[in-house]
């Protein structure tokens, strides 16, 4: 098993609930309410997509950060990645972003 990176940016993979939280201190959202970006949401490149262009309209998202995500998307998906998975040469295909990623932690807990 590849050994997971667990940030990204102000980004952190939080793998009880399946989501990437943003570091309020580094995006300057509101502390106490966290914005997260729900990973078994994203299963289809509009999906991803759509949660990439929702915070680029975020007044309080750097625009780094919104590159950081994309990022911690790719690498979750590992393998060959995002593209490769989601939309090789342009097609849309679906991938179940939660079933791999409870698939890839129960392998990780077996070889730990």
């Amino acid at each position: 098993m590849e050994s997971r990176e667990a940030s990204w940016g102000a980004w952190r993979y939080n793998p009880s609930n399946l989501t990437l939280e943003i570091d309020s201190k580094v995006s300057g959202y509101p502390e106490g309410n966290p914005y997260y970006v729900d990973l078994e949401q994203c299963n289809t490149s509009a999906e991803v997509l759509d949660s990439l262009c929702q915070l680029l309209h975020k007044s309080w998202c750097p625009v780094e950060q919104v590159g950081y995500l994309l990022k911690a998307i790719d690498d979750l998906v590992g393998g060959l990645g995002l593209q490769s998975k989601m939309c090789p040469g342009g097609s849309g295909k679906r991938f179940d972003m939660g079933k791999h990623l409870r698939k890839t932690a129960n392998l990780s807990h077996r070889e730990g």
